[in-house]
């Protein structure tokens, strides 16, 4: 274990070194997105140091520079990466890149992971489910996601009055009929996740969780074939997160892979 250990170390502080030296977006890109899958064993001090880099890495965005191409692609992985090693005054900072739309996916990545800016993240979902309702372009695929880890039960973030307005909204967006395949199985999960009673019994209103059971139970009707077949293995995970069922290794992997934004 010493061993390994002992490679690991030598391994990060190439990782932190190559990331203060390169000139390469590809590689920088590469090596940031190492650093966020190791970081969260490194030590305290290691952390900072990343923080440091990635927020050095920022700093013209932050500035409004034009950035475009590959750099855009870097800032993606270093925003990524700050939800591991970001001080709250790092992540406040990420507020100055929410009006844009090219760091969007990333900040709403880093503050679910984080807990941070919920009331932001409560107002892109709310317009997402507006958008999605009516059909229109929108991005709920990733802000229901946000809103499904904030308001998990376990979450220091969680609020009976906020997770039922979302359940409320996830609910209506469901039974709209209108979402897309990939969009559909992020609300499921996020209802799942907001919903989660392995353990313990949620203190939500009984009537607000049976409307959520009855929406995911009516996909089959509301939806296309094609689209519910696409969203059955996440009505199935949802459906035993609401009713307190422990979940095989395979699907907690499943959960874990839908919130890694490496992975579709």
């Amino acid at each position: 274990r010493s061993v390994s250990r002992g490679l690991g170390d030598v391994y990060k502080r190439q990782v932190l070194k190559e990331l203060e030296a390169s000139h390469s977006d590809e590689e920088k890109t590469r090596l940031y997105t190492i650093a966020r899958k190791m970081g969260a064993e490194w030590s305290e001090n290691d952390r900072k140091k990343l923080a440091k880099i990635c927020m050095e890495q920022l700093r013209p965005a932050f500035y409004g520079a034009e950035i475009s191409g590959t750099q855009i692609s870097v800032n993606d992985q270093a925003i990524y990466a700050l939800s591991i090693c970001g001080k709250e005054a790092d992540l406040n900072r990420l507020s100055e890149l929410h009006l844009g739309t090219k760091y969007h996916q990333a900040c709403i990545y880093t503050h679910a992971r984080t807990c941070t800016a919920t009331d932001w993240l409560l107002s892109e979902f709310k317009q997402d489910i507006k958008l999605a309702c009516q059909g229109r372009r929108n991005n709920l695929q990733f802000s229901s996601y946000a809103i499904g880890q904030v308001l998990n039960p376990e979450a220091s973030t969680f609020s009976i009055p906020k997770a039922q307005k979302a359940l409320e909204l996830l609910c209506t967006a469901m039974e709209s009929g209108h979402l897309t395949a990939e969009t559909l199985v992020c609300c499921v999960l996020a209802a799942g996740w907001i919903c989660d009673q392995r353990g313990f019994k949620s203190d939500m209103n009984a009537a607000k969780i049976n409307r959520v059971l009855s929406a995911i139970r009516n996909i089959e009707i509301t939806y296309a074939l094609p689209i519910a077949e696409k969203s059955r293995k996440a009505q199935q995970i949802a459906e035993k997160l609401i009713l307190g069922e422990c979940l095989e290794k395979e699907e907690e992997q499943y959960l874990l892979s839908k919130v890694d934004p490496d992975e579709d």
